[in-house]
């Protein structure tokens, strides 16, 4: 399945990889039994249209949406076309997409009207002769289900708090949600969804402006590593989602500003400019360190351990590859 965002400057494609992991099934009050799930669900969506403004007012007229593109890969050779699929349709934005377990996960931000009250274009202070009802953006969680790839279903989609970064435990219709404001000191979210709505877990504040971040499941437990950069500092952090419902810390290291972050295998990849380091993605150690060989980087796409060293994929102008130090020998 390969997933475009999508609005009149054009669109791009990003493949995402359906694997085929076992679900776990999960419920809002089961994430942690001590934990009291506050609900954050709010009306169905009702996208605001303005018609006919006039030039002196503030209003919103561009949109986007999200693409999905369904592909039979059997045969690498001869490869199939079974379905599109369009979905948050005049959103204003859409955010990342994941596959796991034959769904699709994504997110888009969009405009509800409130009725109850009455909002003057486009601010105080600006001469107005009418009012409208007011409104408020937010984010919502899609949700496509490829069980029958030529046939997906698009759910309803249900208010979260914030662009959705990554999911964990994720069923057919259940799953934890990690999600991160994209402003100045925004705020990281976990969230429990139960096919219904999307019930908020913890939040912890995240201080700066820029925050990549990736997350990661398994056994071991739930994982969110951001980065964040200040007027004083510039680090990247990682933290556990603890079986009581709450984020703890775990790890920190002291890094340039970082604009990307990504896994690349057992790799972490942290991109500061045209620089590339290359952590352990759990004690947060620098195993090396490169330089990106083109301004467009292919970090969502690379491979790579710490044998091999990373491989990025650079379009026209190849495969970068950045080897590992070895290791020095102790007398």
């Amino acid at each position: 399945v390969w997933s475009a965002a999508v609005n009149q400057y054009g669109w791009g494609p990003i493949p995402v990889f359906l694997t085929a992991v076992e679900p776990v099934q999960v419920a809002a009050a089961s994430i942690a039994p001590a934990l009291r799930a506050t609900s954050i669900a709010i009306d169905p969506i009702e996208p605001i249209r303005i018609a006919e403004p006039e030039p002196r007012y503030c209003f919103w007229w561009g949109r986007s949406e999200g693409r999905l593109i369904a592909f039979d890969t059997h045969d690498s050779s001869q490869p199939a076309f079974l379905s599109e699929t369009r979905y948050a349709q005049d959103a204003w934005s859409t955010g990342a997409t994941f596959g796991s377990n034959g769904m699709v996960w994504g997110s888009h931000l969009t405009a509800l009207r409130n009725p109850d009250t009455a909002w003057e274009w486009c601010r105080t202070g600006i001469p107005s002769p009418r009012k409208t009802n007011g409104w408020a953006q937010g984010w919502y969680l899609d949700l496509i289900d490829f069980s029958d790839p030529a046939h997906p279903i698009v759910s309803t989609p249900v208010n979260i708090p914030n662009p959705l970064i990554g999911v964990s435990r994720s069923g057919t219709d259940s799953a934890l949600l990690f999600t991160l404001g994209n402003g100045d000191n925004t705020t990281l979210e976990a969230s429990a969804y139960d096919g219904i709505t999307a019930a908020l877990i913890d939040t912890l504040p995240v201080t700066g402006w820029n925050h990549p971040a990736v997350t990661q499941s398994g056994t071991a437990g739930e994982f969110v590593t951001l980065a964040s950069t200040t007027a004083d500092t510039s680090r990247i952090d990682r933290y556990t989602l603890t079986s009581s419902g709450t984020f703890s810390r775990l790890n920190t290291v002291s890094v340039p500003s970082v604009t990307e972050l990504t896994l690349a295998g057992d790799l972490l990849v942290a991109r500061s400019s045209s620089n590339l380091l290359l952590l352990d993605p759990n004690a947060l150690a620098i195993l090396g360190s490169g330089i990106a060989e083109t301004y467009s980087s292919g970090l969502p796409f690379a491979d790579g351990d710490r044998l091999r060293g990373l491989w990025i994929p650079q379009g026209d102008y190849g495969v970068q590859q950045i080897s590992l130090a070895p290791p020095t020998s102790q007398p």
